[in-house]
């Protein structure tokens, strides 16, 4: 019996013949995974909603990718580019309501005519065009900002009716739509699911599939309510947040909504 028999022969002997050696385990080439152990997963970051904000009054606040003309420019504006004012807005006054999807429409069709503004005799069209681009993009900002403004007031309403009756307080509603991505280039069509879940039917929020130019969420951390909205103000802009925050008891439409600052 050689070196290596005698040394196999005396291990056997060691461990107990009755005893079985488990089989290394195998991966899905049949390798030899002992030492390939998965690692753990990373622990859960909190839920973005649910850490502390801060933020400015959204109406004094100005909406990203908005530069606002100073009087000085309106003025130019208006007193030096009326030709140019009057070849893409036709008979339709500049600044509509933004509450008006026609006014919205005009607007979203003269910022594409402004990136090649027809040539005018006795204006300096490259400079007009410049002052107009800037003013029509504040006024579809503010009035994507606007649209979902409402529909926090709307939520804050029926949360405020819910704590006036002294009814326990909702639980949390999750963002509709669920991929911010579906708002940055249009409005989404909600569906009747979306709107579904316990937070919301508690909040009475259902736009109807109403378009909504925003997502919105409700959070609830601590005794205190979070409406939030996203968008994009500016299309293919950044996105901002817009938020109202205020406990379980407190809330209602005159809550200030605010404008996340994250810097």
């Amino acid at each position: 019996m050689g070196n290596e028999a005698r040394w196999a022969f005396a291990l056997v002997g060691a461990l107990g013949c009755g005893v079985e050696v488990p089989p290394p385990s195998k991966g899905p080439l049949d390798l030899d995974v002992r030492s390939a152990e998965r690692p753990k997963p990373p622990a859960p970051k909190p839920e973005e909603a649910t850490l502390a904000w801060r933020g400015a009054p959204w109406a004094e606040s100005t909406p990203p990718g908005v530069k606002p003309l100073e009087p000085a420019e309106a003025d130019e504006l208006a007193a030096k580019c009326k030709p140019l004012e009057s070849a893409v807005f036709g008979k339709r006054p500049r600044r509509g309501s933004s509450a008006d999807p026609a006014s919205v429409g005009v607007a979203e069709a003269v910022l594409e005519v402004l990136a090649d503004p027809p040539p005018l005799q006795g204006i300096d069209v490259p400079r007009c065009a410049d002052l107009l681009r800037r003013d029509v993009t504040d006024f579809l900002a503010r009035s994507r900002e606007t649209r979902a403004a409402q529909a926090m007031r709307i939520v804050l309403v029926g949360l405020a009716d819910r704590a006036g009756r002294g009814d326990k307080p909702c639980p949390a509603a999750p963002p509709v739509p669920a991929d911010l991505a579906l708002v940055e280039s249009g409005a989404y069509e909600s569906k009747k699911a979306d709107y579904e879940p316990e937070g919301w039917v508690c909040a009475r929020f259902n736009p109807l599939g109403a378009p909504q130019p925003f997502q919105i969420e409700l959070a609830v951390l601590d005794g205190t309510y979070r409406v939030i909205t996203r968008l994009y103000p500016v299309k293919g802009g950044a996105a901002t947040e817009l938020y109202a925050e205020a406990p379980f008891a407190e809330i209602g439409p005159t809550t200030p909504l605010l404008r996340r600052e994250t810097k």
